[in-house]
């Protein structure tokens, strides 16, 4: 799950494929204080509890073991975005 709280316009990009660009692009006008949850386990977006997958483009891909490279894009400056970021593992060790 991806949680971001934001405001203006932005979108969070994020690369996970070792051979090519997986991505999945969220672009909006946000408001302060919106919080946007990226769901990849329930394939799902929402804004403040609201459902608005259907502003997204790209897909829903898995996170591979060691680096990833998730980029966050705002056409603002001096704008103060919170990003958390929580991974569960599928597999037990």
């Amino acid at each position: 799950m991806i949680a971001e709280r934001m405001s203006g316009a932005g979108s969070l990009h994020a690369d996970a494929d070792r051979y090519h660009t997986d991505y999945i692009e969220f672009t909006d006008v946000f408001r302060p204080g919106e919080v946007i949850v990226i769901d990849f386990g329930k394939f799902k977006i929402t804004r403040n509890g609201q459902n608005v997958s259907h502003l997204y483009n790209g897909d829903f891909f898995d996170l591979n073991l060691g680096n990833n490279n998730l980029t966050w894009t705002d056409p603002e400056t001096g704008r103060t975005v919170l990003c958390r970021i929580t991974h569960r593992d599928k597999f037990l060790y």
